[in-house]
């Protein structure tokens, strides 16, 4: 997955899968799986300040279970 490197500073990140409104924890086929800071590799030419290079990868702990909807 990727995502903004300015989120990877925090101890980690959920992420929601299948999910359109992920304010409602009850959406039916929704997955929300926490990927702590280890599992976040930031961009090595990132400038903060410049807004340069901000992406960053995140690997899923665990595998994706894909439920056809």
């Amino acid at each position: 997955m990727l995502t903004q490197s300015k989120f990877s500073r925090t101890t980690g990140v959920d992420v929601y899968l299948g999910a359109w409104d992920r304010t409602d924890a009850t959406e039916k086929n929704q997955q929300i799986i926490f990927v702590s800071k280890k599992n976040v590799i930031v961009h090595e030419n990132w400038v903060r300040s410049a807004i340069i290079n901000d992406i960053s990868l995140i690997k899923l702990p665990v595998p994706i279970e894909f439920n056809g909807s």
